[in-house]
């Protein structure tokens, strides 16, 4: 069995009470089917990065790869040594 299987059938289990004869209860699993499908790929690709997902204070997936770009680092700090001046 694949992992996309895996993941499905794990969601499904575990909203096994409702009733995918409703309408609003289906639209339920298939967003809880949906947010697990879009969280493995983040941290999955999180790991072909090399880097970590977390989540920030709204609880959105923040993905950390320890690339630096000092360019805009740079652009940053300067413009924060003007606003001190």
């Amino acid at each position: 069995m694949n992992e996309i299987v895996k993941i499905v059938e794990s969601v499904l289990e575990a909203n096994d009470g409702k009733s995918l004869d409703n309408g609003k209860e289906r639209n339920i699993v298939a967003n809880a089917i949906a947010n697990k499908l879009i969280a493995t790929s983040l941290e999955q690709l999180a790991t072909v990065l090399n880097g970590s997902i977390e989540h920030d204070n709204d609880g959105q997936a923040v993905i950390y790869t320890g690339i630096f770009n000092e360019d805009v680092y740079y652009d940053k700090l300067a413009e924060s040594h003007k606003e001190w001046n």
